[in-house]
């Protein structure tokens, strides 16, 4: 039996830069006679960005097994051609968070 190829994705920013986006956005909120009273919340959820690409690879109807692991997906597959169109189509997919694959093995 043929050992299984994987790798990792995952969406790591930088939280320096997040955190200033974020106060900026409260700053605003907070100014803006329009949203003053507005019950506005920020959230960055790393689970439902995971929950999306895992449910993309699935919608590929490749045979492959994308699983959640903490806030890493790994995706993994006997037939290396497979991982590398999965891949592909993660790094073309327009979405709104930053992707990188890693440990490609």
């Amino acid at each position: 039996m043929a050992k299984d190829s994987t790798f990792n994705i995952l969406s790591e920013i930088d939280f320096q830069e997040a955190d200033n986006a974020v106060n900026q956005a409260i700053k605003e909120i907070h100014q803006r006679d329009d949203l003053k009273d507005s019950a506005t919340e920020i959230e960055l959820n790393k689970k439902d960005n995971a929950k999306k690409i895992t449910k993309m690879i699935k919608d590929m109807n490749l045979n492959v097994s994308a699983q959640i692991m903490d806030e890493r997906i790994l995706v993994r597959r006997a037939k290396k051609d497979d991982l590398q169109i999965v891949i592909q189509k993660v790094k073309e997919a327009d979405l709104d968070f930053p992707v990188q694959v890693v440990n490609y093995q």
